[in-house]
């Protein structure tokens, strides 16, 4: 691997380790200003405002290495204003600012940037996968350690979380200045073969299925249920979500022994399979300790098929468009995203299992489709 890959995989972890920790604390710091339907309507929100972004940003006629460092400044400066004012409305509009998704994943402006980069980098597919892999376990070792973060800061000072959250996004900025950005060709979509326009189509129709069901189970979805029904305190939250990213941080490693021996398609379905089948058994047996064994079995195989399915699209679409369809990919799995937060909030004081139902089911539908379609693909 080139030194430059782990420099963005360095990078991602920065930004993941804010996602995830704002995902978390979001419902308990929120509480204190609106009801769990709010919380609900402010995460789907922030998801459809970073998906323009997201959809805007390619668009942008300046060099790549400019943009990011315009966008991790500006994540800088939302933190920073969380810190200073500590209030409701200056919550807000940091969201938009600093164009953070509360999903708990990142979806972000930076990523087709950073993965064009990496693949731009690492040209044969064994370091690409290797490549991959290691930018998702950076990014949720980092996950981990902001749950660890929780856990232990059990009497939370939010004012020390944001100026905490602040900090960690000035080491991205910086991690930046040490990147270079690669610049690709601009291209349209009259530019490309027929083959590559109808699989970028294909497999955003595809994303936008798995997405709109992860939707209903997001990072701030999930630890909303875990407070509604079962009282759980933020550091209890943090405690759940350690041992989560642990178990998929060791399944993030071990995605790309298994991709090298039955191939990218098969190991993205069938394990992602798996993980929806214990998604769907966290709600049945109203016993915490039952519901967090099912939530961790999921997470066993959960995002194995991350680092499979960004070899794959780095692989399969032509170079100079990378930035562009992953950019398309990118505003199409978070849009997708936007309704189930508003959904599950509606629903969460009828019927809470709904969201682990629902967003299972489609999400199995999801893997059948994808298999039936690509299943002949031979990487």
């Amino acid at each position: 691997m080139k030194a430059q890959s782990y420099f963005i995989s360095v990078s991602k972890a920065s930004r993941s380790f804010i996602l995830s920790m704002l995902a978390v604390i979001t419902p308990f710091y929120l509480s204190k200003f609106v009801n769990v339907f709010d919380v609900g309507i402010i995460v789907l929100f922030s998801i459809a405002f970073s998906t323009l972004i997201i959809y805007v940003f390619p668009a942008l006629n300046i060099k790549n290495w400019l943009k990011m460092y315009a966008i991790s400044a500006a994540l800088a400066i939302a933190l920073l204003l969380n810190f200073i004012f500590m209030n409701f409305y200056v919550f807000i509009f940091s969201l938009m600012l600093g164009s953070i998704s509360l999903s708990g994943r990142d979806i972000s402006p930076n990523q087709p940037i950073e993965q064009y980069a990496m693949a731009h980098y690492e040209t044969d597919m064994k370091s690409k996968r290797m490549a991959f892999s290691l930018y998702n376990f950076f990014s949720y070792g980092a996950s981990i350690i902001a749950s660890l973060f929780l856990f232990f800061y059990v009497n939370i000072d939010y004012r020390i979380v944001f100026l905490l959250l602040t900090l960690v996004a000035l080491c991205q900025f910086v991690l930046y200045l040490f990147i270079r950005f690669p610049q690709h060709k601009r291209m349209k979509g009259k530019d490309l073969d027929v083959e590559t326009k109808k699989r970028v189509f294909s497999l955003s129709y595809l994303f936008a299925m798995d997405s709109f069901a992860g939707g209903m189970v997001t990072v701030s979805m999930i630890s909303l249920y875990f407070k509604y029904v079962y009282h759980i305190s933020l550091s209890t939250a943090g405690l759940i979500f350690v041992a989560v990213n642990i178990i998929t941080t060791i399944s993030i490693l071990i995605s790309p022994l298994i991709s090298s021996k039955i191939g990218l398609i098969r190991t993205m379905v069938y394990t992602h399979s798996v993980s929806n089948i214990f998604l769907m058994l966290v709600p049945v047996i109203h016993v915490l300790a039952i519901s967090e064994i099912f939530l961790f079995l999921r997470q066993t195989t959960s995002q194995m098929d991350v680092p499979a399915r960004d070899t794959l699209i780095n692989t399969v679409i032509e170079e100079n468009y990378r930035v562009n369809s992953n950019s398309i990919f990118s505003a199409v799995r978070n849009g997708a995203l936007i309704p189930g937060p508003g959904i599950v909030g509606a629903v969460m004081t009828v019927f809470p299992p709904f969201m682990f139902f629902a967003g299972g089911a489609l999400k199995l539908s999801y893997d059948i489709i994808f298999f039936v379609k690509y299943r002949k693909i031979k990487i």
